[in-house]
């Protein structure tokens, strides 16, 4: 455990990262709400193309890793994280892009530390975009990574209508 020199934010050592602290009671609420808030300051955003993240994305993820971390601990959670691309290029290639995305996300989320068996990695291709497809800007926020918490009981319940 130490305080960071430049932030005065206290962490932890996991897995070869520091991690913030996390001081919450864990539930799907309160993970939720704390998930959308950190997406809200900085998101995990891609280049057109490709799937490498990069070094803007580390703080997300080690502030994601963290909250996980407590969230998954000794609950039914789950963590859905959802690849999305633009809408330009083959359908098939958007796809393929978007589930390497959200596979890029969970494997940097299980290096510090979050266990691999409560994380789904889900592509979406283009189907779920957020902004304008015809303009740089558009296209540019429709590249990103999503993250919805689950319980395990909606996992069943949503496998189980086919």
């Amino acid at each position: 455990r130490r305080t960071n020199p430049l932030t005065g934010d206290e962490e932890l050592h996991r897995n070869g990262y520091w991690l913030p602290v996390v001081d919450l009671q864990a539930d799907e609420d309160a993970c939720r709400q704390r998930s959308a808030a950190m997406q809200a300051d900085d998101k995990i955003t891609f280049l057109r193309g490709q799937e490498d993240l990069d070094q803007r994305a580390r703080s997300v993820l080690d502030a994601l890793a963290a909250l996980a971390i407590v969230c998954l601990d000794g609950t039914d959670l789950v963590l859905e994280i959802g690849g999305h691309t633009d809408s330009r290029g083959a359908a098939r290639m958007n796809q393929e892009l978007s589930q390497a995305r959200a596979d890029a996300v969970r494997e940097a989320l299980t290096a510090r530390g979050v266990d691999v068996s409560a994380l789904i990695a889900v592509g979406y291709g283009d189907a779920e975009p957020v902004a304008d497809n015809t303009t740089d800007e558009g296209r540019a926020a429709n590249r990103r990574i999503t993250f919805d918490w689950k319980t395990s009981s909606d996992l069943r319940v949503s496998g189980s209508e086919g």
